[in-house]
């Protein structure tokens, strides 16, 4: 998806995809791949904009995907501050540490 100065955000109501992306996560999940999504999001918790308008868009986005054939597995988002001090906002490794422990749970009933 198309990204925006943090300031801009607030303003943004459809998601923009980058040239490509589409038919990129398309040859991606044809190769076997599960696609998960795992993104920053401090933009809610700095007021940017509001949890509503994040989930509208990325309902948004997965329904397009959807309509494309891709099917995304998860989606990981970390709605912290940037001064917050959380260890899920990138480059720490929170959520991937999540996403792992839910595979974990998933081997051991398998």
């Amino acid at each position: 998806m198309e990204d925006y100065p943090d300031e801009q955000w607030s303003h943004v109501s459809h998601p923009q995809f980058k040239d490509g992306a589409i038919e990129t996560l398309q040859e991606v999940q044809s190769k076997g791949y599960e696609i998960i999504i795992i993104t920053n999001q401090y933009l809610i918790n700095e007021g940017f904009i509001t949890f509503e308008r994040y989930e509208s868009i990325t309902k948004q986005m997965i329904d397009v995907l959807q309509r494309n054939g891709i099917h995304i597995k998860d989606i990981f988002y970390c709605p912290h501050r940037r001064d917050e001090g959380c260890n899920c906002l990138k480059p720490n490794t929170g959520m991937v540490d999540q996403e792992v422990k839910q595979i974990n749970k998933i081997l051991r009933i398998i």
